[in-house]
């Protein structure tokens, strides 16, 4: 007959052992692996929270552009493409990408907690890593200011942009005073600038309105041909530019804010746009109308190698709203990229807030295919603020300033704004420093407010 016996209560109890003592061994294992893979991934979310961080500030979704301030952003306001708010242990209670500029340049931390006491405190980006996160957090302090910074801005949990100044009153313990400033705009609502009421914190420059704010001046030049009253139709009187009405043109007056702890103190003038960015030329030569040499190479395709030099650097003109153009192609006047003497090089304003004018600008703005004749530059005046032909008795020769353009057909010519008969010159020699330097910045068009 066929053995049918069973397995004995011993033997079973035995296998139950084994299995107990494997468990045993493996559960902590699982259990630290399960741990330290969502550990992984908490610090992965928060490196994703502070890169939309990053691209959001750059896109000047959210302006950070005081040195002395520090910035919370709520982490649910962040354009997370895989919509993320959620830990891997729980839903986020409190999240925030913390931002302060420092060094040159925005830097970014985090700090937050979630349902289950997961969290991190105030933490640098390079510095995020799994041995960090708490495991029993209940709150987090948010007037913690970044370098011993006193003022602290937390903008909203409803993602309105709005935002709520925090500041300290003598130590991190003190309750923070606080007080919400918002302004509106087609986007949504702003915080507002210090420096001019109603304006919001992401706009460089600012509309003159009001034609009594204009630059005037009394014209001095009577000379039969191109003076004042006969070529330009102002008589002894001179207005610099317009005010700005709808949409801007040509000429329309701004007034820029260049440095980030400044106010909209320098004037400009609307030269044109490619849709997403605008070009505006400041009102004046730079350091007071001192002249410089386009190049001392002497020769016109290595580019304003030495009249770039003073030009602002962005440590100067150091509002993140001006857009730095480090490489460019400059062109000589028939839009090609050779001259006689050889390839144009493609150009580098290193470190610069702004550039130079050029030929076809000029062109463009005063609505003329010659603007090389006397008198040319009568159609944009703005053009000629402070470059001496206004305030000059006849006889006195001035000068204006370099533009970017080298001449096609000779060897060393450059293109100028000559101030002595209001229209485009070329200079011959362009060692010789017989011209000023005029900056052009370029701003986000969304900007510049209209």
């Amino acid at each position: 007959m066929k053995n049918n016996k069973g397995f004995t209560l011993v033997e079973i109890l035995a296998v139950i052992i084994i299995l107990g003592i494997l468990m045993i061994i493996a559960i902590p294992s699982v259990t630290s692996y399960i741990s330290g893979s969502r550990d992984s991934s908490y610090i992965t979310t928060a490196q994703k929270f502070i890169e939309e961080a990053m691209n959001e500030v750059t896109s000047y979704e959210y302006s950070v552009s005081n040195k002395d301030y520090t910035y919370y952003i709520p982490t649910k306001c962040l354009d997370t493409q895989n919509d993320v708010y959620e830990s891997p242990y729980g839903d986020f209670v409190k999240s925030y990408v913390v931002v302060t500029f420092d060094n040159g340049k925005n830097e970014y931390y985090y700090t937050g907690f979630d349902e289950t006491g997961h969290g991190i405190l105030l933490t640098y980006s390079n510095k995020l890593e799994e041995s960090i996160i708490k495991t029993d957090l209940k709150s987090i302090d948010v007037t913690i200011g970044i370098g011993n910074r006193e003022e602290i801005y937390l903008y909203s949990e409803t993602c309105d942009k709005t935002r709520t100044k925090l500041t300290k009153t003598s130590s991190i313990n003190d309750k923070a005073k606080k007080e919400t400033v918002t302004t509106e705009n087609s986007q949504g609502t702003y915080p507002e600038d210090p420096s001019v009421s109603g304006v919001p914190s992401n706009i460089v420059c600012i509309p003159v309105k009001d034609e009594a704010n204009l630059h005037k001046k009394t014209c001095a030049r009577n000379t039969t041909t191109v003076g004042c009253g006969q070529s330009i139709g102002y008589q002894n009187q001179i207005t610099y530019g317009t005010v700005v009405s709808g949409n801007p043109k040509p000429g329309d007056a701004y007034d820029c804010k260049v440095t980030r702890d400044g106010g909209y103190t320098e004037r400009f003038y609307y030269i044109g746009s490619d849709g997403s960015n605008s070009m505006l030329i400041y009102y004046t030569n730079m350091n007071d109308q001192t002249t410089y040499a386009y190049d001392l190479g002497n020769e016109n395709w290595h580019g304003p190698r030495t009249a770039y030099q003073y030009l602002p650097s962005t440590s100067v003109w150091d509002n993140p709203g001006l857009i730095s153009l480090p490489l460019r192609q400059i062109k000589s006047e028939t839009g090609e990229t050779t001259t006689k003497g050889g390839t144009i090089e493609k150009f580098a304003y290193l470190n610069k807030a702004a550039r130079f004018l050029t030929y076809q600008e000029v062109q463009k703005v005063c609505g003329r295919t010659s603007i090389t004749v006397a008198g040319d530059l009568d159609s944009c005046v703005f053009l000629l603020e402070n470059v001496g032909y206004f305030e000059k008795s006849s006889g006195t020769r001035t000068y204006g300033y370099w533009l970017e353009t080298p001449k096609s057909d000779l060897l060393r010519s450059i293109y100028s704004v000559n101030g002595s008969d209001k229209r485009i010159h070329y200079n011959n020699s362009n060692r010789t420093a017989d011209y000023g330097v005029r900056p052009v910045i370029t701003v986000l068009t969304k900007n510049l407010m209209k």
